[in-house]
Parts: C-alpha cells; structure tokens; sequence
C-alpha cells in the first residue's frame, strides 16, 4: 500500500521544506501545483535542498494564478492529477494537502489505516436533500452564472443574481448528475482518480459548466466521485484535521499545540503556522518514521502530555470567566449581565423596612452574599450592612452607575459559587431593562407586612411596582410579588436542607403572593376587560378648589369609617402617558379593602382628571362633582344616578372649568356621576350611602321599588345598573399571567 500527494501551494519554497521532506523521506511522491503568483522558484528550490537521494519524487504541475473562489483552484488540482497520470505507476491513494498542512502521524499508519479501509475518503453530501452550507449561497453556487468574485467585486456578484433570478435563470449539473457538496481536503483511490480524469476529457462540458460555479472546489470532486463511485465504497470520514471559530476563521496551531496534536486521530493537521518552527520540526521528524518508533515516541511524551493538562486547565478557567475578561467589557450591558454565571435574588421596593428585613432574612442562606441598594443616588449598598466586597467605596455613587453591569460583575467575580443579593429602589427600572433578560435572575417585589395606613410613601411604592409589572410583560427571569413574612417562612424551611438557596427557590413559588391581572398591557389591550379585574367600589371626587373636600372627608370618616385619599393618583408623573397606572389602582384597592372597609375614594385635580377616560367604563365606579356655591341650585334638583352614559333633560353643566372637562370626558360611560353640593349633607348622604349600600336586583324589582317610594312622597330612587351578585368589595383578580 502506498499514499502519494496532491500539494496545493502559495508558500515561498523556504515555508514548504519542512512539509517536504519528510514526505520524500516516507517514501510518497509528490504532485505539487506552486502558485503562478507566489515568490521564489520551488523547482529550484528542491534541488538546491538535494531531495532527489530521497526514496520519493516530487513532480511539478503546470502553474496557474489560483483565485479564492474560482475555477482556478479546480484546475489547478487537475494538472497535478494529470501529472500523477503520467508519472505515477504504484501509488494506490493520492491525499490532497495544502502548504499549511503537516503530518501528525507516521506515513505509514496512513497507508496501513487506507489498506484496511480500502475506501474512498471525501465529504459528498447531498445538496438537493441537505443544507451543507451554513451561511451563504447553495443552490445558486450552480444554478447561477459567476462572473465575479464576492471578495473583491462583492457590488457586481450581488447584482448579476439580481439579474438573473429575474430573468429566471436555473442551471442543471451536466449529465444529469446530482449535485454534492464537502470539504475540498480528500484522499482518493487510484482508481476513482483515473476515472475522474477519464470523464473530465471526454466531457469537455464539465468544465465549461464548472467553469462559471461559485466555490467549485467543494462541489467538482464531490459531485464526480458522489455520482461516479458507490455508497458503499465512499467513506466520509477526512483524514485532515482543520477546525473553524464562531467566525469562520481557521484554527491556527503553534508550538505550543504540539502535546494536543499528539493525541489527535487524524493523520494530517492545518493550518500550522509557519512561524511555528519548533512545532513542524516536531511533526516532521513524525512522518518518516515507522511504527514501533512512533509508540516509543509517544511513551515518552510524560513531559508533553502533563504540559497539555495544564494547558486544558488553564484554558477551562479562562472559558468559565471569559464573560469577566476585558474582551467581554467591550460588549454591551445586556450581552454582558447575561453572561455573569451567578444566580440572583433582585428585591425591588420603595420600602426600606420591607426589604432590610427581607435582605436580612436571606442573608441566612448558606450560599448567598448579600448586599443593600447597590445603585443607590446617595450611598453604594444603602440599606444593609454587607459592603466587604464592594467594588467602590460607599460614597462613590456616580461611578458604581457609570458602569454598573461591570460592577456587578466584579462581585460575581469575587463570589463565583455564590447567589448574589441587592436590592433596587426608586430607580429600579434603569437596572431591571437589563436584568430581567438574565434567565438566573430572581426579582422579588417585596411588599411591607401589617400596613395600617396608607401614606404617600406607600403610594409611592405601588406606583414603582407597576411600573416594574408593566416593563416586565417580556423577560426570561423569573417574577415573585412576595411580603417580608413570606420571605422570612420560606427561609425558615430551607435552612436546614442541603442546597438551601435552591431550596428557597422551589418553596418560593408555593407561598408567593400572587397578584396576577388577567394579562399585561399592550396596545391593542381591552382595559375595560382589566378594570373588571377591581371588584372593589370606587368613588372619586372631583373638585374646583381643594377645601371643598374638607366637609367630605369628615362626613367619609365620621359616618362610614372611609378613608379619603387626596390626589392619590399624583404620584404618577404628568407625563406618564402609559397605561400601567392600572396596577397601581389595582394594588390601592387591593390593599385599602385590608386596612379600611373595602371602599376606595379619592379626589382628583385638573392634573388627574384625564385618568377618568379610561376608568368611566368601570361599573362600580362614583364620579361626584363638587359644586360651587355660586351654581345655580335649581339644578341640583334633577341629579340623579345616570349609568350607561344616559342624560337627563334639560341638565345644566357645571359652571367650573375642571367639572366642565369632567363633563366632555364621562360623557360617555359605564360608571356612575352625579353633581352634588359640596356643602349639602343631604345629598352626600344619599347619593354615598346609596351607592355603598346598593345591592343587585332585577329590573322588576327595581321598578316596584321606586313605584313604593313614590307612593310614600318619598325621592325616586337613583338608578343604577345590576352588578354581578355578591361581587365582593375586597377582591381582586388573582389570575397568572
């Protein structure tokens, strides 16, 4: 058994000696095609070197100028099959190589491996049934005319398949052959060359054909050997190394590659570098040399072998903390907090007691480090005690923003194995855009336990925890609406079990507090199907000047035990034009039906009155007017419930200027309104009273009731629309998301 080479070469002849040599040396003949456009003369070259004493031969094939690409490469490859024609009389496989190849294993096992093999070895996939190509052009590679390189007139090859995709042109292989793509690096038996260069000169339409492909060097011999020889006897294992990055770059190897390559099972490797002097010399003395000396080489190769683990582990540390190397800095933040391996837990909050008690509680658990506001305006870590492993000093606020995934990733950095724990305030939603797409990322929006009453600053934080929800309707972490309390419980049942933190995690999802609306807002969002969600009452005041609510709120709190909450709907900015202010209303109602009777009121300004566009489709809503005592009273008189956007006759508008846009916007509705007296206890306490008070009845019933009422001289009854039965004034929608 004997293997010749089919040497495809740009190199200056000095770069090719130490290929050479000990191919000549191993006995294998050489067909070598030099580049017409490459320096130096190789024929020359070879026999100033003296190589002719060798037991191989070298043979020179007509040069031609090969071009990336280009039917040159094809032809080049054939003029040195032609010359194995006619020079070459025993060799039974010719092995194409490139100048960059080198041997990594002795000739001999080649030959050895190729005569129990008897196959011919070259990548030929089908490429009618399979995609081969990963990025690029296929099909087009032969259904098109090429007349232009991509690389250096990329302008005039985009073109011309413009051109002829419109004018519909499809070319066919020639002879009816199914078209096969691979790798250009094969090695083929005698036999199956003789054959191709038989069909190749008495067909000259295979290379007018090919001729005017793209990259034909991967689809000539593919397609000729695919069609020309059995299945059975083609084998598309390569006996070339040769490996690509994420780029498509070629992995260049260097003397340091050496103990890795003598562990590889192939017989050839490329690209080694040519600057790699130490290394060829190694794999030049390997290619010559018999069997029995290659095992005695590789029993000695302790020191190699132990110098190549150290490198694999050194490697595997650099790979699991390439996303804190100074290559990944240059990212942008997403790619980069994606990259940070640790797991964490975000609590998000305007309430300070809520989350140092919560922050306290998991810093129980044996695998987190836990920090407070990391990116606090005023303090690095405010809010808990834990800043040993702060990447800034506590007053360095500005630049802990300036790059804070960087920052965030120094911590993880210094805590590999750990969960990191912090926790944001009112600038939450600069960090969470980013966070919420690390799929290990926990936010936890952490609610106060035990609330009494609510203030401003809990208005605050609801309005933060909407505007978390709303952001949030696409992320790949993972969202819990939790109390201290819960926290606290679940810590306490995953202390004592092995993995506590992941423990937490698991228990987590069973004792959330979930406050789900029937879907996140989007543009095209029904809101009356959300504020359906809000099955507490709500009335709200609307008002010309701010002390005629005064009597209001103390007939509230004196005859009902309601809690009045002025402007509640100014925490949201004037120019928050969004629709998640909706959670906010959701959550207020939810937490004023645990802390009062169920019933929320709240007074409106010119600022707030514009909410009322969307609210008015609420059913269990009150909108009430405050008139001015300048207002004529006769008017008052004809005021009655008016639901489903209904007008009494002859209604005069109110004469202020905030009631008369009240008027245009509730125009039409769902929701009750009325104008009433500011100072008229009488009224107030119809109209109020009824509505708390008003039960579900039939529209019979309705009538028989008010037909009573008139009989006694009593007022009509205001009419208001059925509800739902029993609709519950402390609930909430608790559906998923």
């Amino acid at each position: 058994m004997k293997v010749s080479f089919i040497l495809l070469a740009h190199e200056h002849p000095a770069q090719l000696k130490s290929l050479i040599e000990p191919l000549l040396k191993s006995g294998s003949n050489i067909f070598v095609h030099h580049d017409a456009t490459s320096l130096g003369n190789l024929e020359s070259a070879i026999t100033e070197w003296g190589f002719d004493s060798y037991p191989g031969t070298i043979y020179h094939a007509d040069r031609v100028k090969v071009v990336w690409g280009e039917w040159s490469i094809v032809q080049a490859t054939l003029n040195c099959l032609e010359q194995a024609k006619l020079h070459d009389t025993d060799s039974d496989y010719f092995m194409l190589i490139s100048g960059s190849c080198m041997p990594i294993k002795p000739v001999e096992l080649l030959e050895k491996y190729l005569q129990r093999s008897g196959k011919d070895h070259i990548e030929a996939v089908n490429a009618q049934e399979h995609k081969w190509v990963t990025a690029g052009l296929q099909k087009q590679r032969w259904s098109k005319y090429h007349f232009f390189n991509w690389r250096y007139q990329q302008p005039l090859f985009d073109n011309s398949l413009k051109l002829q995709r419109k004018l519909k042109i499809n070319r066919k292989i020639p002879l009816g052959q199914t078209p096969h793509m691979g790798s250009q690096w094969w090695c083929l038996r005698r036999s199956t060359v003789m054959r191709i260069l038989s069909l190749v000169q008495k067909k000259p339409v295979l290379k007018r054909f090919y001729r005017f492909t793209w990259v034909p060097d991967e689809l000539f011999f593919q397609t000729l050997v695919a069609n020309l020889v059995p299945d059975e006897q083609r084998d598309s294992e390569l006996l070339t190394r040769y490996t690509f990055n994420s780029w498509g770059i070629p992995r260049v190897y260097y003397d340091d590659d050496y103990p890795e390559l003598l562990g590889e099972s192939k017989f050839f490797v490329r690209k080694a570098s040519h600057r790699a002097d130490d290394l060829r010399a190694k794999l030049a003395a390997i290619a010559p040399m018999q069997v029995a000396d290659y095992s005695e080489l590789l029993l000695r190769a302790d020191e190699e072998r132990e110098a190549y683990r150290e490198r694999l582990e050194l490697q595997s540390w650099i790979e699991r903390n390439r996303w804190h190397s100074l290559e990944s800095h240059q990212e942008n933040p997403y790619d980069y907090v994606k990259s940070i391996p640790n797991k964490m837990f975000v609590l998000i909050g305007s309430d300070s007691l809520a989350k140092q008690a919560s922050l306290a509680e998991l810093d129980k658990l044996d695998s987190t480090v836990v920090y407070g506001d990391l990116f606090d305006d005023n303090e690095v870590g405010a809010g808990y005690c834990s800043k040993s492993s702060l990447p800034v000093v506590a007053d360095d606020t500005m630049l802990m923003q300036h790059k804070w995934h960087q920052q965030l990733g120094d911590i993880a950095y210094q805590h590999p194995d750990k969960i990191i724990v912090f926790s944001l305030g009112a600038n939450a939603l600069d960090y969470i855009e980013v966070l919420r797409w690390h799929s290990g990322c926990n936010l936890l929006m952490v609610d106060r336990d035990n609330i009494e009453h609510i203030d401003k600053s809990v208005l605050q934080d609801l309005y933060l925890k909407s505007k978390v929800l709303h952001l949030l309707e696409e992320r790949a972490c993972t969202l819990n609406r939790v109390s201290s309390y819960i926290i606290k419980h679940v810590v306490n049942q995953s202390l004592y079990k092995p993995r506590s933190a992941r423990s937490f995690i698991l228990t987590l999802t069973k004792y959330e507090a979930r406050v789900r609306w029937p879907a996140l807002l989007t543009d095209n969002f029904n809101h009356w199907d959300f504020l359906k969600a809000i099955y507490s009452k709500i009335i709200i005041l609307v008002y010309d000047k701010a002390e005629h609510v005064t009597p209001i709120e103390t007939y509230l709190k004196d005859t009902h035990g309601i809690e009045l909450y002025h402007d509640a709907l100014g925490v949201i900015p004037e120019g928050d034009d969004t629709l998640d202010w909706h959670y906010y209303l959701a959550d207020l109602a939810h937490l004023n039906a645990k802390v009062g009777n169920g019933v929320l009121v709240m007074t409106m300004d010119h600022a707030t009155i514009k909410r009322l566009d969307t609210l008015r489709w609420k059913r269990h809503l009150l909108v009430l007017a405050l008139e001015s005592e300048g207002d004529d009273q006769a008017d008052h008189l004809k005021i009655e419930f008016q639901p489903e956007g209904a007008k009494v006759e002859g209604r005069r508008y109110s004469h202020g200027e905030v009631l008369r846009e009240v008027d245009a916007i509730i125009a039409d509705r769902r929701c009750s309104y009325s104008a009433v007296p500011y100072h008229d206890d009488f009224w107030l306490d119809e109209v109020i009273t009824d509505f708390i008070q008003i039960t579900p009845v039939s529209k019979a019933s309705l009538a028989s009731a008010r037909s009573l009422r008139a009989d006694k001289g009593e007022k009509p009854m205001p009419t208001m629309k059925s509800q739902k039965a029993k609709a519950p004034a402390t609930a909430l929608a608790t559906k998923r998301l």
